[in-house]
C-alpha cells in the first residue's frame, strides 16, 4: 500500500506499519546553493507507477514462439504496429523468431534485440529467421516530401537469417529479396545488425511516386562478403547516407545513385 507520506510499503502481517519498499523522492532532495532563488511551487513528481514501469517485450504478446518452429509474423506485426503508435522501443529476447511473411516497419517503431551476433548461430542473440523469399522488414513511406516532422524509427542489436543452398562447387545463392527495405522513409537508424546467409541485406530508395528517403544512418552492419548487401536505388535519396561497417569503412552515397556494396 501507499501510506500517508507517499511511501510504498509491503505488509508481512507481523511488522507494524509494514516494510518500506520505495520512499517518496522529496525525502531525498538535496539543496544546491545558488541554484534556485526560491522553492519550486509545483515540482515535478515521479509517480510510483513510473518507478515500476516495465519495458515492452515481445513476450507480452501471448503465444510467441522463440524456437523458430512456428510462423510468428502476425504476432510481431501486431507488436511493432502497437509500439510504433506510441514511439516506444519493443524488446526481443535471445533466440529465433520465424517470419513467413513481410513485416511492415512503421514510423515511430524502435526494434531492440539482445545484441549483434557473430558468424555462427548462438541462442543468446535475437534472430529473425525469414522463411519466405520476399522482403523481411519494409518501412512505411512518409507523407511529406522533405522529411519535415517525420518520426524516427530504429533497429538495434538484431540478426537476420535466411536459408541458402549448401555451399559447394557451383554455389548460387537463393534469389531472396532484401531483409530490410527502406523506401520513402526519413530518420532511420540501423545499428549493430548481422545478416547471416543473406542474398540482399539492405535497400535504400525512394518510392515510385516520388517520395524520397533521407537522414538514414547505418552503423556496425555485418554480413557475409560473398553476397550483395547494401543497395541504393535510383529513386531520389534526399540526404547523405553515412554508414560504418565492421572494418570501420566510412562512405557517402551520391544522391540518386544506383549502387551496391558488399559489407566487410
Amino acid at each position: 500500500i501507499v501510506d500517508s507520506d507517499g511511501d510504498l510499503r509491503l505488509h508481512d502481517g507481523v511488522t507494524p506499519g509494514g516494510n518500506r519498499l520505495l520512499q517518496r523522492a522529496k525525502d531525498f532532495a538535496v539543496p544546491v546553493a545558488g541554484s534556485f532563488s526560491a522553492p519550486i511551487a509545483t515540482p515535478a513528481i515521479r509517480t510510483i507507477s513510473s518507478k515500476l514501469w516495465d519495458r515492452a517485450d515481445i513476450r507480452d504478446w501471448d503465444g510467441i514462439d522463440l524456437t523458430g518452429a512456428n510462423d510468428e509474423a502476425a504476432t510481431v506485426q501486431s507488436a511493432v504496429t502497437t509500439l510504433g503508435v506510441e514511439s516506444k522501443p519493443l524488446h526481443f529476447p535471445g533466440n529465433t523468431i520465424a517470419l513467413d511473411s513481410p513485416i511492415t516497419w512503421p514510423s515511430g517503431a524502435h526494434i531492440v534485440g539482445s545484441g549483434q551476433a557473430g558468424r555462427e548461430l548462438n541462442g543468446t542473440f535475437t534472430y529473425f529467421h525469414i522463411t519466405h523469399g520476399g522482403i523481411g522488414f519494409q518501412t512505411t513511406a512518409e507523407s511529406i516530401s522533405d522529411g519535415g516532422g517525420s518520426t524516427n524509427r530504429s533497429m538495434k542489436g538484431v540478426n537476420f537469417r535466411r536459408t541458402q543452398p549448401a555451399i559447394g562447387p557451383g554455389f548460387v545463392p537463393a534469389g531472396h529479396d532484401f531483409d530490410v527495405d527502406v523506401q520513402g522513409a526519413y530518420d532511420v537508424n540501423i545499428q549493430d545488425v548481422m545478416f547471416l546467409n543473406s542474398s540482399r541485406a539492405i535497400r535504400l530508395k525512394g518510392t515510385a511516386n516520388g517520395l524520397g528517403s533521407g537522414r538514414v544512418t547505418l552503423n556496425n552492419i555485418k554480413g557475409h562478403e560473398r553476397l550483395r548487401h547494401l543497395h541504393v536505388g535510383r529513386n531520389p535519396l534526399l540526404a547523405v547516407l553515412v554508414f560504418r561497417s565492421r572494418r570501420d569503412f566510412m562512405g557517402e552515397c551520391e544522391l540518386g545513385s544506383d549502387q551496391a556494396w558488399p559489407l566487410r
